[in-house]
């Protein structure tokens, strides 16, 4: 059998994927697929690379799977956390019965350290057993110098199909349009779009869309980053907290991080082509979109309400000619412009992307 071509990819923050392996490709012509359906038990154990000490929990292990043809579908379930995974089978047309399997991680359990993963694998099906054994080598997303790699060996158990689901396929990114839909002449009067070639008539782009995710964050369906919302009630995310550029790094978006907002510690300050993205330019004061305009009263809360103040916010971009000054978006109008580093305005914070 020719080894496994791998290619490492790191999770990346706006997208669910958590690692990926190309499909193991052979000498020899393949034949038609094991068929690994059924349920797999078993252990695993894991090392870091550099020190030798165990670096995940090890134990026990059940692995469902269901597949179609080649492709499978399995989901690991370790006791203390749960993956979800794709893949392809295929056998050795040298010695059938025996083969490997490529997966595909969708996600990781909720709360864990974001980290990179390939897996390998080598399977043995007779009439009466069959075998699992792989190996995975791993990186934290966070601290790609921290590694380690573990080691599965699985029975099949049962062969009655669970019915495991398919991985979700992750969100295809797409360029917002501005939003505008109504047109107006040179003198500021509202005319028909049709034939006028003006954004509201053309409306290039894919439509605002957006999630309120119940966690005081809101998903832009197109681009896939996630949005803190903002509030009224005095807190860190007050609509009305202001900042200088740099605490808007080593104050607001360090807090969240700290604070772990939302289940995740990757928050950031976006850029500005990021932050003007969520601009709707079909309203003004503010120019956005409901999910971030929404029942912003007096002590509200993010999981009550969406506030965006009408003024300036800071993106992590620097403008290169003056380099004392920083891009800002400004929530008023939807203007992208300039401001002093030292001066005081408002942020808010995003994660994802890649």
């Amino acid at each position: 059998m020719t080894p496994f071509r791998t290619n490492k990819v790191r999770r990346g923050r706006g997208l669910a994927v958590a690692l990926v392996m190309v499909a193991a490709t052979y000498a020899s012509p393949a034949q038609a697929a094991l068929d690994l359906t059924g349920t797999w038990e078993g252990t695993r154990s894991c090392k870091d690379v550099t020190s030798g000490a165990v670096a995940k929990p090890g134990g026990t292990i059940t692995m469902t799977i269901t597949q179609s043809g080649s492709d499978v579908n399995a989901f690991f379930d370790r006791g203390v956390s749960n993956d979800g995974f794709q893949g392809h089978v295929q056998e050795i047309t040298a010695k059938p019965g025996q083969g490997a399997t490529t997966l595909i991680a969708c996600e990781t359990h909720a709360g864990s350290t974001d980290y990179a993963e390939t897996v390998s694998a080598k399977v043995k099906v007779t009439a009466k057993s069959a075998t699992f054994k792989g190996v995975s080598t791993y990186e934290l997303a966070a601290t790609p110098t921290v590694g380690g790699q573990c080691k599965y060996s699985l029975k099949r158990t049962a062969t009655a199909d669970p019915g495991v689901a398919a991985c979700p396929v992750p969100p295809v990114q797409a360029f917002p349009a501005t939003g505008q839909t109504t047109c107006w002449d040179s003198s500021g009067t509202v005319i028909a779009c049709t034939g006028t070639g003006h954004d509201g008539d053309v409306q290039a782009g894919a439509t605002l869309s957006y999630t309120d995710n119940g966690d005081g964050t809101i998903t832009d369906n197109n681009t896939g980053l996630v949005w803190e919302k903002k509030s009224a009630d005095g807190s860190i995310h007050d609509m009305v907290k202001s900042y200088t550029w740099d605490n808007a790094f080593a104050v607001h978006v360090a807090g969240l991080n700290t604070a772990n907002f939302a289940g995740h510690n990757d928050w950031r300050v976006p850029n500005v082509k990021e932050l003007a993205s969520i601009v709707n330019y079909e309203n003004a004061f503010p120019p956005v979109s409901s999910a971030f305009n929404n029942n912003c009263v007096a002590n509200c809360t993010v999981l009550t309400c969406s506030c965006t103040a009408t003024n300036g916010y800071w993106s992590s971009s620097t403008y290169q000619d003056a380099p004392y000054l920083g891009w800002v978006v400004g929530f008023g109008g939807g203007d992208v412009n300039t401001f002093y580093k030292t001066g005081f305005t408002f942020v808010r914070a995003v994660r994802g992307g890649s």
